[in-house]
């Protein structure tokens, strides 16, 4: 099953706020990656999720290590849809190429962020965290998903689905660690 999805499935009406919401994100990575770690104004403003988002992905928050890792798709990016944010009357559903570039943005974003971005009428589980680990021959402990530090309530689904195969007696197995910030 394809993980991208259609524009069609988004809508005209929708094409536009997902469009901001998606490209906002690739210039928020792309702010952070050209500043100094101190400087948390590229953070300051709130890019709104819209409705064509199933699932609540948030806090989108980016590792400097994926970013850098992603930074050459990150800039292709910046330059295949900058003329769509500079001229917005030429989103249209019915763009092959804006649909490519959009799901690239969204594999990205979520490399990034390490957060499943569904949008409404796909067949994948919604916006959230999710982690599928296929173990086998465990000893210690592992966690499939660990939070930390997270300043007030958790948003979007959390999910670990751990297969283990061998375990020893003094073996720990976690899906979801979560310690408040």
């Amino acid at each position: 099953m394809s993980d991208a999805f259609t524009l069609t499935a988004i809508g005209a009406a929708a094409l536009g706020p997902t469009f901001d919401f998606l490209y906002g994100h690739l210039n928020r990575l792309l702010d952070r990656r050209h500043r100094s770690d101190d400087d948390s104004s590229v953070d300051a403003v709130e890019i709104a999720v819209p409705d064509s988002v199933s699932g609540d992905p948030r806090p989108l928050e980016a590792d400097p290590e994926r970013i850098e890792r992603f930074a050459g798709d990150l800039e292709r990016l910046a330059g295949a849809l900058g003329p769509y944010e500079r001229y917005p009357d030429r989103l249209s559903v019915d763009d092959n190429r804006l649909e490519v570039e959009l799901n690239t943005l969204r594999t990205v974003l979520e490399g990034v962020y390490g957060r499943r971005i569904t949008f409404v009428g796909e067949q994948r589980e919604p916006s959230g965290v999710s982690a599928d680990l296929d173990l086998e021959d465990v000893s210690g402990k592992v966690v499939g998903v660990e939070i930390k530090g997270v300043k007030g309530p958790l948003q979007g689904p959390i999910t670990a689905r751990m297969k283990v195969r061998g375990a020893s007696e003094t073996s720990d197995s976690t899906g979801v660690r979560y310690e408040a910030g």
